[in-house]
């Protein structure tokens, strides 16, 4: 996998992963379990690591 299929796979996965984690944690704050935060928790960190490597590989061009 080239670079270019890297970032074409993040820019599509990318605003997935927020759209997940944004729904995430509205069902952590309707049930306030603890699960619900953990996953709310990371996938935010993953949604937050697409943006940044989007960020650096335009910053790159």
């Amino acid at each position: 996998m080239d670079r270019a299929e890297r970032v074409w796979m993040f820019k599509w996965l990318t605003p997935l992963y927020t759209v997940l984690a944004l729904t995430t944690w509205w069902a952590w704050l309707r049930r306030g379990e603890w699960e619900w935060l953990a996953m709310a928790i990371v996938i935010t960190l993953v949604a937050a690591f697409g943006w940044w490597l989007l960020w650096w590989a335009r910053r790159r061009d």
